[in-house]
């Protein structure tokens, strides 16, 4: 039987990436490199409808993403850890780990890109390239395991800020897609409203 509708085989997708942030290279990784989206809503009730949900309203979210490294390397390591510093000098490099009480989640922030792997190269195709212009690592519990039988992998997470111009906190695709007539920006419109122009 024949499929209806639109389909698209080039639009299937396997296959690793690499991880940069700030620029730096994570390495190696396990295949357990993953993106969550997740969406938060609260539910509107009427009390002859019972506790059943008549709507549901949005009232956050968040992005965030898992790096399961296994290039253990003291530069790899200091990118997933809030409490952690890294100290370098002429005979070699130190990680330390302290309580830094105050600090800023936020002012941590830089860009992290995910690029994933075509061929063994990595991709061009920008739907293909998850850009986030602002994370940091996040405060979740970071493991380091110690096994006699499993390659040791520490995952690292990192969380997504809303950008203070546009409040986007990732985006795939052209990152201005915007078409120009002579010096006339049309800005395209979406379910969001009327796109403003990225810096």
């Amino acid at each position: 039987m024949a499929l209806t509708g639109t389909v698209d085989r080039t639009k299937l997708q396997m296959g690793p990436a690499n991880v940069y942030f700030d620029s730096v290279h994570l390495g190696y990784l396990s295949d357990a490199l993953e993106v969550e989206i997740a969406t938060t809503a609260s539910g509107l009730t009427g009390a002859q409808a019972g506790t059943a949900d008549l709507d549901k309203i949005v009232t956050g979210g968040k992005v965030s993403v898992k790096v399961p490294l296994k290039e253990l390397s003291l530069t790899k390591m200091a990118t997933g850890l809030l409490n952690s510093g890294l100290v370098s000098g002429i005979s070699g490099s130190r990680l330390d780990f302290k309580n830094k009480v105050g600090l800023s989640a936020r002012d941590q922030a830089k860009e992290l890109r995910i690029v994933s792997l075509v061929g063994g190269v990595e991709t061009t195709d920008t739907t293909k390239i998850y850009v986030i212009p602002y994370a940091s690592p996040s405060d979740s519990a970071v493991k380091i395991p110690f096994s006699p039988t499993a390659q040791r992998i520490v995952e690292i997470m990192f969380d997504a800020w809303p950008s203070d111009a546009t409040g986007r906190w990732m985006y795939l695709g052209d990152k201005n897609p915007y078409a120009t007539t002579g010096t006339d920006v049309q800005y395209p419109t979406g379910p969001f409203g009327t796109a403003a122009a990225d810096t």
